[in-house]
């Protein structure tokens, strides 16, 4: 927490405001199941410092780790802090729909590929979550007597628009033929 990224020139500064720099390799890291990238910062000043035995039993000396999602994380810090709020209300609405979503249901990962079939495959998961709620909300015999409700009312919008749509079959506009208007 005490170091101090620098990111214009990629580098860390300790507190001790000695520079930790990284050689530019990225290596892969794995994070229980997941695999990211990430750079090493360390310096040799390690060696001669003062403090070393409060910052590292490393030999070698102190090596941070920065992930390629670091600046993301601290971005998305930041906008947590400056409004803490908001997100303990997002967390009240949101969270709870995708912890069920991913830990009842075990849907932790997607199986399609293309943001298109992504899209499709996760609103088959959001309709399924919000019809299970609203069953249990309404109960499943007031939950038919509202749909069959809104089939109805459906079923005659649809009609008039059929009505409609036949009365205006042949009528002519400036001497033309319009099939539906």
């Amino acid at each position: 927490d005490k170091f101090i990224y620098v990111e214009e020139k990629d580098q860390y500064i300790c507190p001790q405001e000695k520079v930790l720099t990284t050689n530019g390799n990225r290596y892969q890291k794995k994070y229980k199941r997941y695999v990211t990238e990430i750079k090493q910062y360390k310096t040799e000043a390690c060696s001669a410092c003062p403090v070393r035995s409060q910052c590292t039993t490393n030999p070698r000396g102190r090596i941070l780790e920065r992930s390629e999602y670091a600046k993301a994380m601290e971005e998305n810090g930041n906008r947590i802090k400056y409004d803490l709020k908001k997100y303990l209300l997002r967390q009240q609405i949101v969270e709870n729909p995708f912890g069920t979503i991913k830990r009842q249901w075990s849907m932790d990962h997607i199986l399609l590929k293309g943001l298109k079939k992504n899209s499709g495959e996760f609103g088959l998961i959001y309709f399924t979550y919000n019809f299970r709620r609203v069953m249990n909300i309404f109960g499943y015999k007031e939950l038919i007597k509202q749909l069959k409700k809104l089939f109805l009312r459906l079923y005659s919008l649809w009609l008039s628009a059929q009505v409609n749509r036949t009365k205006l079959f042949f009528r002519t506009y400036s001497g033309l033929e319009v099939l539906w208007v």
